[in-house]
């Protein structure tokens, strides 16, 4: 008899268009290091005591419905973590002739280029002739719709005429929440069709995690809850399965473009980064019902960072966390591998809670951590910028 082995056991997900909707659904296969989707059930004992001495009667109780991945960051990264975040996205794309440098930041003219951009966000504009210019900007000041200041001084004043366009994809941290469907798919040649589909319906994603270590892969987790579970073992009517994400995984040494406090870089300073973003989800239950109610709570986001003690200012992290009123936006940029894609998740009012030097073999330094809290600017705690 045959046995099933790791490569024949493998995981999808599928986004559904409404709660309990599992109509036409199209299911992408999850590349991971290692995934699960639990139907566990729990069970309480009898308190009646046997008067033979025997165990007492095991009862069902109730059933954990819950996913869980370890994945690679790939191409279709920044679209989960925007559903991670129950993103609200906004993009701004705006092109004209009266947008011009200054020597601080940008004045476009007429164009309201920044009309629905703030402080603490990022933006990249395209068709400067010097290309120092075309790189990802981080608002300070906003004077108004057409006049921002940003937090490196562009690399020249260049006068309006050309063609130049403001772009910023941004999606902020929200509330409303999405659903989706988790299948398990396994060997088992007595079915039909030798597969054997546990799947879990209206699922959430809980916890969610982009971990940066100072080489190799830049990996991904995440934890999802459902309310249902589908009985039985058959593939849901009319689903189908769609183009998986066959982007190569991105590595921590070339795709880390940038690291940015107040939207001055870090990079070369700053070794790690872990960002951790929980939405304190709970599941209800009720007697005489085996599905659940999902409720979700305020985001928590942090981002775990080890970096490099500088001499000449080697209590910098530390005073700032003994400095009760500071706050400071925390950002990571990340390329794609053809250097198209750019893409920017930044706390833009995060407070350090933690900070504390670390003897690291032959060298000193600072593991700090900086926690989310809600925009001073925007109704928002951790957001994601693309520029595409």
């Amino acid at each position: 008899m045959a046995d099933v082995k790791a490569l024949d056991i493998s995981v999808f997900r599928a986004p559904q268009s409404a709660q309990d909707n599992v109509t036409s659904l199209v299911f992408t296969k999850v590349h991971n290091l290692s995934a699960e989707g639990l139907a566990q059930p729990s069970y309480v004992q009898s308190e009646i005591v046997d008067t033979d001495g025997q165990a007492a009667q095991f009862i069902y109780d109730d059933r954990e419905l819950s996913s869980t991945v370890e994945t690679e960051y790939k191409d279709g990264t920044p679209a989960r973590f925007n559903r991670a975040i129950h993103a609200v996205e906004s993009i701004t794309n705006v092109t004209g002739t009266d947008i011009a440098t200054t020597a601080t930041g940008y004045d476009s003219g007429a164009s309201n280029a920044f009309a629905d951009l703030t402080v603490g966000d990022f933006f990249w504009p395209t068709g400067h002739h010097d290309t120092g210019l075309n790189i990802a900007h981080h608002i300070t000041a906003k004077a108004d719709d057409n006049n921002v200041t940003v937090a490196v001084a562009p690399t020249s004043v260049e006068a309006a005429g050309g063609s130049i366009t403001i772009y910023s994809r941004k999606n902020t941290s929200g509330k409303t929440r999405g659903y989706e469907a988790f299948q398990t798919r396994k060997l088992n040649t007595s079915l039909g069709d030798n597969t054997s589909h546990q799947t879990l319906l209206n699922g959430a994603i809980n916890t969610f995690g982009i971990t940066m270590d100072t080489g190799g892969i830049i990996k991904v987790s995440e934890a999802s809850l459902y309310e249902k579970k589908v009985d039985g073992v058959a593939a849901l009517a009319g689903q189908t399965d769609g183009v998986a994400d066959s982007s190569a995984s991105y590595s921590s040494r070339i795709n880390v473009k940038g690291y940015f406090v107040d939207g001055v870089s870090e990079l070369c300073r700053f070794k790690t980064m872990d960002i951790q973003i929980d939405n304190g989800y709970e599941s209800d239950s009720a007697s005489g019902c085996d599905s659940k109610v999902l409720a979700k709570g305020p985001i928590t986001s942090t981002m775990t960072i080890t970096s490099r003690m500088a001499a000449d200012d080697s209590d910098k992290w530390e005073s700032r966390n003994s400095d009760t009123s500071y706050t400071a936006s925390f950002a990571v940029l990340i390329a794609s591998n053809d250097g198209a894609t750019e893409v920017i998740y930044a706390q833009d009012n995060s407070k350090i809670t933690e900070s504390k030097p670390v003897i690291n073999g032959k060298f000193a330094e600072v593991s700090l951590v900086a926690s989310g809290q809600r925009s001073v600017n925007q109704n928002t705690t951790i957001t994601s910028y693309r520029n595409n």
